[in-house]
């Protein structure tokens, strides 16, 4: 262990850390450097009294706010941009693992608007170089983020109320659905090449359920007798100790939204054929219906290599895994409607179906009078 706990600051991510000796580190992320200072002095505090916390819990940021001691405050009017938005951050209180996500993300909006003189010709700028879909996900933190400013004085207007929003178009269309010849080739080729991915990909085709849903479903989120499946969490990244952690954790849906799925006969002929051999011993920690290789959560990045050979041997045009449920999602509108689709994708209208899920897959037939 280190006489002195030294803090060291990453450029490339923006991050602190504190260095314990022995190439061992306290990772903070991207807090202020008055949060970092509290949490080095308390550290040294407590390896000179004797009660240093071998196993940093007492260190980890929680709460970045009870860290901090009284330090003399600068004026505000001396502070940047970048640095009033680490005060606002702090006065939330949030958890690591929330600060991790999405206010890590505007962080960095800010940080570059800072940069500019004129903040409004800076933030319109860089959102020119955004697509319509991630601004709408930033502006609300942003304009939370301004009217803080201007309640404590340290902006007279809130810049984004005057942005004319000129966001990147999109030239692509990425929403693209493969045919049921497709779908079937795709299906008969992992079932050859990768048989430990062929039921999870028919899985997908079937219910049009997000990737991250169907890692994350268990077996006792299917109810045989009742003929459905419950779709209520997702898997996500736990960013409790840093934002770029690849471990796992269950969270809820990308909408919050949960619904069930009904079971049609070739569904639960699948999940019938898997929960038996399940039960024969093939069991896994968390008794999941697609689990990973070693028993855990399935490893996303891996299925997805085997997904792109498999449509690269069927010189099929490439579309990532994700068009699964805009195959499925596009079978059913047309088949059953909108409204069954919007059920099935578990959205609150059809408008999103209509604009987004809605594509005719098959072959153009006239009718025959």
């Amino acid at each position: 262990m280190a006489e002195t706990f030294r803090i060291v600051f990453n450029k490339e991510n923006q991050a602190y850390r504190i260095y314990l000796g022995n190439s061992r580190y306290l990772y903070l992320g991207k807090v202020s450097e008055t949060v970092a200072m509290a949490i080095q002095s308390r550290m040294q505090s407590d390896l000179a009294l004797g009660q240093f916390d071998a196993t940093l819990e007492r260190y980890k940021i929680d709460n970045p706010s009870k860290l901090i001691k009284q330090v003399p405050k600068r004026d505000i009017k001396e502070l940047s941009l970048e640095e009033f938005y680490q005060v606002w951050i702090e006065s939330l209180n949030l958890t690591t693992a929330k600060y991790n996500g999405k206010y890590l993300e505007v962080g960095k909006v800010i940080k570059r608007a800072s940069e500019y003189k004129d903040l409004q010709k800076g933030l319109t700028k860089i959102f020119s170089e955004y697509k319509l879909g991630t601004i709408k996900t930033y502006k609300p933190y942003l304009n939370k983020f301004f009217q803080y400013c201007i309640k404590e004085s340290y902006l007279k207007e809130n810049p984004l109320e005057s942005i004319k929003l000129n966001p990147v178009k999109s030239s692509k269309d990425n929403i693209k659905p493969l045919t049921k010849l497709e779908v079937n080739k795709i299906i008969d080729l992992f079932a050859t090449k990768y048989p430990y991915y062929r039921d999870l990909t028919e899985f997908l085709f079937i219910t049009g359920v997000r990737p991250s849903e169907a890692l994350s479903l268990s077996w006792d989120k299917v109810n045989f007798e009742e003929n459905y499946i419950l779709i209520d969490v997702a898997i996500g990244k736990d960013k409790s100790l840093s934002p770029y952690s690849n471990r796992k954790l269950l969270k809820e849906t990308k909408t919050g939204i949960s619904g069930k799925i009904p079971l049609s006969n070739r569904l639960r002929e699948l999940l019938i054929s898997r929960y038996a051999n399940y039960l024969k011993g093939n069991r896994n920690s968390k008794n999941l219906i697609f689990p990973g290789l070693k028993g855990g959560y399935l490893d996303w990045s891996k299925y997805s290599v085997k997904w792109k050979a498999v449509l690269t041997e069927l010189n099929i045009v490439y579309r990532n895994p994700y068009q699964t449920r805009h195959t499925a999602l596009s079978y059913v509108a047309s088949s059953q409607g909108l409204l069954a689709a919007a059920k099935l994708a578990r959205h609150t209208n059809s408008v999103t179906v209509a604009k987004h899920y809605a594509r005719f897959t098959g072959d153009l037939e006239l009718p025959d009078y």
